[in-house]
């Protein structure tokens, strides 16, 4: 019966690993690459780390290190890697002659450069780099190429054909009957009517670029029309090219734009490629005049959707192509990691798919992460800073903010022509999270967290710990980091402010657990906390409700004037959107015009058929600092999250302990910390301000004092990423199928004296 009973254990865990999508998300230079490839050769041998820790200092950490290896050494697992920049190569290939235009911008210091300029450079590289992709032998290849040394330009081979696609070039067979020849040669031709003899024929000068982008027409339109007969009837050639070429066209786009234009370049233009795509569904030649697609912005998701797919039937397509090894008769299993997601809305839509997908977010140290670009790619800090103000929409919409977009210096940052213009226009109409790149967004909302500020080998280890507790939840029990800030996620819930949410937990040096806090205003003696989510545009027009307002909010002449002010500039941005249906007293009325009974219902319209029933909540700071002229945090009326945590709590137990954080800590709460003699800031997400800079930097050189077991002494105090799962995976791999016991016992193990 245990007999039975074990294989029946293994099928629930069998159906737990039948899927594992790890989507990666970070800054660029975070690391996301490194662990793709870790997970993809399975360089995370545990053997090499059993029996290495010292045996007479053992923490918890090195007990839960020795189980995590032990199972892994048994349950080894290799990935896929579904690479965002092929999924973005396949929109490329499918509009050439946008890619050109998106390569001019690119190059835009070189300003003679035209598209046909661009097309014969592009058209040479491919033509000397990329003969692989087509399966050449290799002296077939050499013999091509020098060849190709001789040959004329594009503009004579491809007899001046459209500008905007290179799909117009001649098929092979076309271009083997022309007349044109190499420099000093004559054709085949030629020689078939008796001319020079010991002329050499005329090479094929198909290029791979264009072969890959007609191949990939053709198996996208068998794909698309029906996936299931596409699965049934796939042939070696469309694998390969899913499997290979594509990501080899991917790969020489990438060098193309080292060489020729600039180790920012890659990047950039992949960015550039991935928000068009979110905005139109595809390559656009002039993003500026083209009407944006809602409803196109999972294009990239739903390309990696379709992959998975494909991946999920992998082996039932190698036995088809006869290419799995004898007696291999595994099916079903998917193990992908994506490389790299940069939207939110792009991790929730694969999300709400998988069960089994978690968004793992690279964490990094900036100086650090600078440091690593420097060295490894030889990027300079201009060219980091270009591609991070793209990565990170908030920051870019600051920035967008104190610049005219006629100046100089805006044009610089976002880019010249179509580009730069498509960048602004999503941040005026404020649709740059859905569209553009947003990996602070990605970060906040990740399952798993790793600070990558390690060796490559601690990065292993983590990685290891994670993927062990995808195949097997409740392995181990969470760290001390994660149990806090675990708590510290669900403390944020409570918070009603509607700008931004933060959980804070303050744990002594041991570990316990002193109090919890959240961003929300103080509760006065017997009055509730009233947050700013529960407070209304309307209520606070018509002073209702006055215990949910100041006295300032309802009495003060200038706060209410700039209020209702506010109030009508917003009716009259609304107002055009208002059908005439059941507002006969608002339609054809000025809002000048109308009374404030006229106001409130063109509101109340507006959040039953445009807000769906949303509550019209208003920030105080906003309208107060948008009266003032000035902005201030101290204006907010909520106390912050690490600020109310630390009240909370007995101050003499807070020396030597963490300070949890949902976000990092603001100049203010910084100091309070300081004073409590916090020695460790752990947070997620970063906050912009010079706090680390100003508040912390000398106090994380000199340390802080800290007394234990009655003895004082000085402890540096660290500011540290947060590392661990959190949110849904840290219910998700921690929660057991069974307990321990029962589980071992299911297996066979009972330490009970049989009895006779």
């Amino acid at each position: 019966m245990s007999n039975e009973n074990r294989k029946r254990v293994e099928e629930i865990y069998a159906q737990q690993r039948n899927y594992i999508v790890i989507g990666l998300t970070g800054r660029h230079g975070s690391g996301c690459s490194t662990i793709c490839s870790i997970l993809e050769d399975g360089l995370y041998d545990p053997n090499d780390y059993l029996g290495s820790s010292n045996t007479q200092d053992i923490t918890n950490n090195d007990r839960d290190q020795e189980i995590i290896l032990n199972f892994m050494n048994s349950n080894m697992v290799k990935f896929d890697v579904i690479r965002v920049r092929d999924i973005l190569t396949m929109f490329i290939l499918e509009e050439p002659g946008a890619f050109y235009c998106l390569l001019k911008e690119c190059k835009e210091e070189k300003s003679e450069d035209n598209i046909n300029a661009l097309k014969e450079e592009f058209f040479r590289y491919f033509r000397e780099n990329g003969e692989a992709l087509l399966g050449k032998e290799e002296e077939e290849l050499k013999q091509r190429s020098d060849l190709f040394a001789q040959a004329q330009s594009i503009e004579d081979i491809n007899q001046g054909g459209d500008p905007n696609d290179f799909l117009d070039l001649p098929a092979p067979e076309e271009v083997s009957a022309q007349s044109t020849a190499l420099p000093g040669e004559t054709s085949s031709e030629t020689v078939a009517e008796g001319g020079n003899q010991s002329a050499v024929a005329m090479p094929n000068f198909e290029n791979p670029f264009v072969v890959v982008a007609k191949k990939w027409s053709s198996l996208w339109e068998a794909l698309t029309k029906d996936f299931e007969e596409f699965i049934r009837q796939i042939n070696q050639e469309q694998w390969k090219l899913l499997t290979k070429d594509l990501g080899g066209v991917s790969d020489l786009i990438r060098k193309y734009l080292l060489e020729k234009c600039s180790a920012k370049a890659p990047t950039i233009v992949f960015q550039r490629v991935g928000n068009m795509v979110r905005t139109f569904g595809k390559l656009v030649n002039d993003p500026e005049n083209q009407q944006e697609v809602p409803e196109k912005m999972h294009s990239v998701a739903e390309r990696i959707h379709i992959l998975i797919k494909i991946l999920r039937r992998k082996d039932i397509i190698k036995d088809q192509l006869c290419e799995n090894p004898a007696g291999d008769k595994k099916k079903n299993n998917v193990h992908v990691v994506i490389d790299s997601i940069k939207n939110v809305f792009e991790a929730n839509y694969l999300r709400a798919r998988y069960d089994s997908f978690f968004l793992v977010a690279l964490t990094l140290d900036d100086q650090q992460r600078f440091r690593r670009l420097k060295l490894g790619k030889k990027m300079l800090r201009e060219h980091i800073d270009f591609i991070d103000v793209r990565e990170q929409p908030s920051l870019a919409k600051r920035v967008w903010k104190k610049k005219k977009p006629e100046e100089k210096e805006y044009e610089d940052l976002f880019g010249r022509g179509d580009f730069g213009k498509m960048y602004r226009k999503s941040y005026e109409a404020d649709s740059y999270m859905f569209n553009l790149q947003d990996v602070d967004g990605c970060i906040q909302n990740a399952d798993i967290l790793i600070n990558n500020s390690g060796t490559k080998e601690q990065l292993k280890l983590t990685i290891m710990r994670y993927i062990s507790l995808m195949l097997h939840p409740g392995l181990v029990p969470p760290t001390q980091d994660e149990v806090c800030m675990q708590i510290a996620q669900a403390a944020k819930l409570n918070s009603g402010c509607i700008s931004r949410q933060v959980g804070a937990v303050v744990s002594d040096m041991y570990g316990n657990i002193l109090s919890v806090g959240w961003n929300d205003p103080a509760a006065t003696q017997g009055n509730e906390c009233i947050s700013c989510i529960r407070r209304s545009v309307k209520k606070l027009f018509q002073k209702e409700d006055t215990m949910a307002y100041s006295f300032y909010e309802l009495f003060d002449k200038d706060f209410q004037c700039h209020f209702r002010e506010r109030v009508r500039d917003m009716v009259s941005r609304i107002v055009e959107e208002i059908k005439s249906d059941g507002s006969k007293n608002v339609s054809g009325i000025l809002v000048s015009d109308m009374t404030e009974e006229q106001l409130l219902q063109a509101i109340d319209i507006y959040v039953a058929k445009e807000l769906k029933g949303l509550p019209l909540a208003y920030c105080f700071k906003d309208i107060y600092t948008d009266m003032i002229g000035e902005r201030n945090q101290v204006h907010t009326r909520a106390q912050h999250g690490e600020e109310k945590a630390m009240e909370n709590c007995d101050k003499s137990r807070c020396s030597g302990g963490t300070l949890y954080t949902t976000s990092s800590s603001c100049e203010l709460c910084a100091k309070k910390a300081l004073g409590y003699n916090i020695r460790r800031i752990v947070y997620i997400e970063p906050y912009s301000g010079i706090t680390n800079q100003h508040i912390l930097g000398h106090q994380v050189r000199q340390g802080v004092q800290v007394v234990y077991n009655g003895t004082t002494r000085t402890e540096s105090m660290k500011i540290e990423l947060f590392t661990g799962a959190t949110q849904r995976a840290y219910t998700h791999l921690y929660t057991s199928f069974f307990p321990l016991k029962d589980e071992l016992s299911l297996r066979g193990i009972n330490y009970k004296t049989t009895k006779k």
